[in-house]
This record gives structure tokens, C-alpha cells and sequence, in this order.
């Protein structure tokens, strides 16, 4: 039976036919009385376009939970180069002008934390808190027509300030704090990390960084 793998403390089978789960709990410990089953990987979309953007949408002060894994889900290239990164986030933005993410809290999500794609101007992204992340913290991926950007189909004029993010890559090696790729024009200021893998990861030009830190 399955359930004889389970040789190491908190891993569990499902058996689905019977609706019952198996959790292996640590020597001396009692089981939990509460388990948390994340199904939803996207807790909230602003969805828009260059024409008719979404604007001035403020997420303040609330606190982003177990949201589901998505490292067995589709991954893309996001420039040049072999990294790759699954296309979402707990977060995730795409058409949109001067909006906010601020003082929240990302914790043990299963993906990336905030994903900006494509077309997204101005967006404040502030004093929030990620720890225990699946992937990446912060995503910017845009997009062009083969190697033609002045569509500009792509994430420009945001900033990316004061934000602790740390603990993550929980479920993916190639993770960083903040991840930008056919993005240009950027502000990434003021915002710590500590993490396992890569802090920053940059694949494209004029982003402008400053006041960081990097915390071992």
C-alpha cells in the first residue's frame, strides 16, 4: 500500500476512492487538528488591455495564504536564456495603469507571489512581506512582436520599493526575490531579501535599482 512509503515525518497520501488521507506525523507529536488543502493558484486577477486598462486598484493591508503549487504547471522562457518560470501568480496583473499592491502579506504561497504581464504602467508595488514562497516574489515577463518592443506590450514605469521578501523558492530552484524579463523603465528600490537561489534576475535594459539588500 502506498502508505508504507510514507517513511518520513509530514508527508501524506490521498487515497481519493476512499476520501482518506494519510499523514505521517513526527515521533511524539499529536496529528494537527486542522490540514489545509490549497486548490486555488490565482487569488486575484486585474485583467485590462493598452485601450481599456484596468486603473487605480488598491490591494492594502491583506494577507495572501496557501495558495496552490504550480510547479507542475506550463512554464515559459522569459526572454534569451534557459530560465523559465510558470506564467501567474497569486497576484496577477496584465492591463493595467496606477494601480497598487501595498502592506500585505504573501505567505506560504505555492507559486509566484505577484505577476505583472505585459502591458502595466505604473504600478506601486510597497512595504509588503513574502516569506515562504513556492517560486518567485515579484514576476515582470512583457512581451514583443518577434524581436519589435515599441508595441509596448510590456511592464514600464512600475516600482518595486520596500519589500522584504525572503524564504522562497520552497518548491523551485531557479526562484529570485524579484524577477524582470522584456521589461524596461523600472524602479526596484529600498527592499530586502533573503532567499536560497538568486536575488534579482534581469533580462532585459534601463532598469534603475537602488538601496537594496541582499541578506545572507
Amino acid at each position: 500500500m502506498p502508505q508504507e512509503f510514507l517513511d518520513t515525518a509530514l508527508e501524506w497520501y490521498l487515497d481519493k476512492e476512499k476520501g482518506e488521507l494519510t499523514l505521517a506525523v513526527p515521533t511524539g507529536e499529536v496529528p494537527p487538528a486542522t490540514l489545509i488543502a490549497p486548490v486555488t493558484k490565482q487569488l486575484f486577477s486585474l485583467e485590462g488591455s493598452q485601450t481599456a486598462p484596468v486603473s487605480r486598484v488598491r490591494l492594502s493591508a491583506l494577507t495572501f495564504k496557501h495558495a496552490a503549487p504550480t510547479y507542475m504547471d506550463d512554464y515559459a522562457v522569459g526572454s534569451g536564456g534557459d530560465y523559465s518560470l510558470y506564467q501567474g501568480g497569486v497576484v496577477h496583473m496584465n492591463g493595467t495603469t496606477n494601480s497598487t499592491i501595498d502592506h500585505c502579506l504573501f505567505d506560504a504561497v505555492g507559486g509566484n507571489g505577484i505577476f505583472l504581464t505585459d502591458f502595466n504602467r505604473h504600478a506601486l508595488i510597497s512595504a509588503n512581506e513574502m516569506r515562504h514562497i513556492g517560486e518567485n516574489g515579484v514576476a515582470m515577463r512583457g512581451s514583443t512582436d518577434w524581436v519589435d518592443g515599441r508595441g509596448g506590450n510590456q511592464p514600464r514605469f512600475n516600482e518595486i520599493s520596500g519589500n522584504m521578501i525572503h524564504h522562497l523558492g520552497l518548491y523551485t530552484k531557479q526562484s529570485c526575490a524579484i524577477f524582470s524579463a522584456v521589461s524596461c523603465q523600472n524602479t526596484i528600490s529600498e527592499s530586502a531579501s533573503s532567499i536560497r537561489h538568486e536575488d534579482l534576475s534581469c533580462r532585459w535594459l534601463h532598469i534603475l535599482m537602488f538601496l537594496c539588500t541582499v541578506l545572507s
